[in-house]
């Protein structure tokens, strides 16, 4: 599947609507009702609980105890794994005596010789115990009901160069690794920085990506705005913001999103989602507007020419002298120590290994300031300063000079094209 990202024809607010009427057909669907089935198994923790769970694994979602996870769902707990610890409540048994009251009188009984009767009761008291519990993701067994796909699948058009617009449009850093939790990313609080997980489906990467960001501007504990609310409300925020801008360049993730929200909204009228709107639109609405213009920069970098002149000290006092003005284009000559031509030629390559090929492991780059040098394309002893003008066939910086002319008039025709492209994102 080839999923474009080319022509948004879709206004921010009108995608959010699109939003709002996939998740009311879906609540009024059998598969919500046996999600909210199984969901019930599910113990809720009191307060303290919860953030006894949240700091010992904060990308915790479903909990529950070794034995529950079996009786209830079916899953194993897997060896080795290192249990949540928790406060659970226990009944214990105490036994006090207390004066016995005469049960018709009401009144306190006495014994013989004046003392008070006194009777044994039971009585049951609460206290609590250190008990564990697991995720989810600590668990192998059949899966549980879903509101939606575990994972998109399929290609993005013009993926690498949309990753990186996303990418220069956010303000920390961002890292691709193995998460070995299950989750599919994080933005961390402490150090600011956001993970994804690796080698994911291009759309899952790039939707996911755009749901960390969100969490990155929105909720960060010291620049966000929305950064004080309860966590069901910041996945419901991230994930609509996500749809919001993959549905802006045609990358549709309902399959995937609209589970996603339902799942961590608070009821069936989705008013937590409602409240939200707002800033789910101004959200959406400034992380489009930023991709689209590094979209349209990354574009113009792309095919704008490259200029390389460099000069490297060889071995043997030998020098390794390469010019460019086009990428992945290179002409160089490896003058001996006296200054005479030993080698030149074109490659076609990158510049790196034009210099691996060329200079090998010790060279040292020479800097230069306006140092045109001639290059010529006879390999002969003689010093090109002693060739006579007559004889002299044009030299391969001569022949450069032409070719960059031909690629100076061809320039114009590359912003024109790119401007245009430009203008077809919407937004700018």
């Amino acid at each position: 599947m080839k999923t474009e990202n080319k022509k948004p024809n879709t206004s921010t607010k009108e995608i959010v609507k699109t939003l709002e009427e996939g998740l009311d057909n879906l609540f009024q669907s059998g598969k919500y009702e046996e999600w909210l089935t199984t969901m019930s198994k599910f113990h809720h923790y009191s307060l303290n609980n919860t953030l006894l769970i949240a700091s010992q694994k904060p990308e915790a979602t479903y909990v529950a105890g070794y034995d529950a996870w079996k009786a209830n769902f079916g899953r194993q707990v897997r060896k080795n794994e290192k249990g949540i610890k928790i406060i659970a409540p226990v009944k214990r048994k105490k036994e006090i005596f207390k004066d016995k009251i005469d049960p018709k009188t009401g009144e306190q009984e006495f014994d013989k010789n004046g003392e008070p009767v006194k009777e044994r009761q039971e009585l049951i008291v609460p206290a609590f115990k250190i008990t564990t519990v697991f995720d989810i993701s600590q668990t192998e067994g059949p899966e549980l009901p879903s509101l939606g796909v575990y994972e998109l699948t399929g290609d993005v058009e013009q993926y690498e160069l949309f990753r990186q617009a996303l990418e220069k449009s956010c303000t920390v850093s961002i890292k691709y690794r193995n998460i070995i939790d299950g989750s599919k990313g994080s933005y961390n609080l402490v150090d600011k920085s956001i993970t994804i997980q690796e080698d994911m489906p291009e759309i899952q990467t790039i939707k996911t990506l755009v749901h960390e960001m969100a969490h990155q501007r929105l909720h960060d504990r010291d620049t966000g705005e929305a950064a004080n609310k309860p966590r069901d409300t910041k996945e419901l925020e991230a994930e609509s913001v996500a749809y919001t801008v993959c549905k802006h360049f045609n990358i549709d993730t309902s399959q995937y999103s609209f589970g996603y929200i339902a799942g961590w909204s608070q009821d069936k009228e989705m008013n937590d989602l409602k409240e939200s709107l707002n800033l789910i639109v101004k959200t959406s609405d400034a992380i489009i507007k930023d991709v689209e213009k590094n979209f349209a920069e990354i574009m113009l970098e792309s095919m704008r020419p490259v200029h390389v002149d460099k000069t490297f000290e060889l071995a043997d006092n030998k020098t390794l002298t390469i010019h460019s003005d086009s990428k992945d284009v290179y002409f160089y000559q490896i003058k001996n120590s006296e200054g005479r031509l030993i080698e030149g030629d074109q490659f076609l390559g990158t510049l790196d290994d034009l210099i691996r090929l060329k200079a090998g492991a010790v060279h040292r780059e020479i800097v230069q300031e306006d140092k045109t040098v001639e290059v010529s394309n006879e390999n002969t002893d003689i010093p090109l300063e002693e060739k006579s003008e007559s004889n002299r066939r044009p030299s391969l910086l001569e022949n450069l000079k032409a070719k960059k002319e031909q690629i100076a008039n061809k320039d114009k025709q590359k912003e024109n094209a790119v401007q245009k492209t430009a203008e077809n994102i919407h937004g700018l």
